[in-house]
């Protein structure tokens, strides 16, 4: 029997509003197929899909920058001190990973719905981006990862080009993502709505997105300034972003979410980071 009282307020919360959007949790497709082990195994398409994402890894220039919440509109307890840190220089996807990527690195989609080979890929776990990401680069010689949680928010920002907005790209949510006032219930194909300064697609809205780092609901009041890489250990894995189905009061660029790594959501992806 589930006790509530026993889950940490900071999964409360997470699963409260994604709860509350009308989600509703499934279990992994449990399945074994045939994955390519070299990039000379993947069809044409596939290996157009691979080289695109190279090209789509977009320079984020290392600086200093206030991370938290810097206003009233962002109430959040765990999003507080408002703190230094600065991040060295990175690559981040212009988009997060689609369905059609995962499917000719994994040989097989999870996403609850999979008519939309240009929709990011969802349904995933941190544990199953992970075992992506390891296979990505075994196929392309490349060293793609998660980025750290103050690697994301520094560039769904806008890095130096900040324009210190409250969603990723404006103060106007609808015109930059894909939440519960205009989704229509579903995700939709990355990159239809305006981009952030840095030309980030997606950053809040459409699907929330997995970081490497272990989550600490006070974390910020004791992280280091020099690119913190979160905490050693924990129980749950950070999530940042939006998502489809998730009211714009929760998809401040600030916001931060929670789910134990092995967590399957319909409205949960990754997008790759890489060192320059």
């Amino acid at each position: 029997m589930l006790r509530l009282h026993t889950i940490p307020i900071t999964i409360m919360k997470t699963l409260c509003f994604i709860l509350l959007s009308g989600l509703i949790w499934s279990p992994p497709v449990i399945s074994q197929p045939a994955s390519p082990v070299s990039r000379s195994s993947l069809s044409p398409a596939a290996r157009l899909l691979v080289d695109d994402l190279q090209r789509n890894m977009v320079q984020v220039h290392g600086d200093s920058f206030q991370m938290g919440a810097t206003t009233d509109r962002e109430p959040e307890v765990d999003t507080r001190p408002v703190h230094t840190v600065y991040v060295h220089s990175f690559l981040i996807s212009r988009y997060a990973v689609t369905q059609a990527l995962w499917t000719a690195v994994q040989g097989h989609n999870p996403s609850g719905s999979t008519i939309c080979d240009s929709c990011p890929v969802e349904k995933v776990s941190w544990t199953d981006a992970r075992d992506f990401i390891l296979k990505l680069n075994k196929l392309t010689g490349r060293n793609y990862r998660l980025p750290t949680e103050a690697e994301w928010e520094y560039a769904a920002k806008g890095g130096s080009k900040s324009k210190n907005y409250l969603f990723s790209g404006s103060d106007e949510m609808d015109s930059i993502g894909w939440n519960d006032n205009n989704s229509d219930k579903r995700s939709h194909p990355v990159g239809q709505k305006n981009p952030n300064e840095l030309g980030l697609y997606d950053m809040t809205g459409n699907v929330l997105e997995w970081c490497s780092d272990w989550y600490k609901e006070d974390y910020y009041r004791e992280s280091p300034v020099q690119n913190p890489p979160g905490p050693p250990s924990g129980n749950t894995k950070v999530l940042r972003g939006c998502a489809w189905n998730i009211f714009t009061s929760h998809c401040a660029v600030t916001v931060r979410a929670e789910l134990p790594p092995d967590s399957h959501f319909y409205n949960v992806g990754f997008r790759l980071a890489a060192d320059p």
